[in-house]
């Protein structure tokens, strides 16, 4: 782990990413618990900068990502994982437990562990923001 004092990470940026370009995955990690090497690099500078092989900021129990219409999303939920959606542009609609919520740009919406929750495609464009806190990475994430 870096003992790096900060990750600049610019909007202007993450628009630019390639890996949220139509016809992508659709989502970015931007910190992590576990850097997947070759789709990963810690990054070297403070000023966060799209590539292939993305620069991340290593953290042990923290993770952040940045996902659009284009993610593949599936129904699960965490045992100690909290997540916080934040939607950045767009509408973005999250069932949690059964209900469905629409948030707007600027909403968040916090799911607490063993809340079973997805992201539902609606036809809407959007950009959204999900940091998991208490994260185990994916041994804490439970597909049902």
């Amino acid at each position: 782990m870096t003992n790096k004092k900060c990750l600049h990470i610019q909007l202007g940026q993450v628009k630019q990413d390639p890996a949220l370009a139509p016809g992508k995955r659709g989502a970015r990690k931007l910190i992590v618990t576990e850097i997947l090497k070759g789709k990963e690099h810690e990054a070297t500078s403070d000023i966060w900068v799209p590539a292939d092989e993305c620069p991340v900021l290593h953290m042990s129990n923290t993770e952040m990502a940045i996902f659009n219409e284009q993610a593949n999303q599936d129904r699960h939920y965490h045992k100690e994982g909290t997540e916080i959606y934040e939607t950045i542009e767009g509408e973005v609609n999250i069932e949690v437990e059964g209900k469905i919520y629409l948030l707007k740009q600027g909403d968040v919406i916090v799911v607490h562990p063993f809340s079973i929750h997805e992201v539902k495609k609606n036809g809407n464009k959007f950009l959204c923001r999900v940091i998991t806190l208490n994260c185990k990475g994916e041994k804490d994430k439970f597909r049902v």
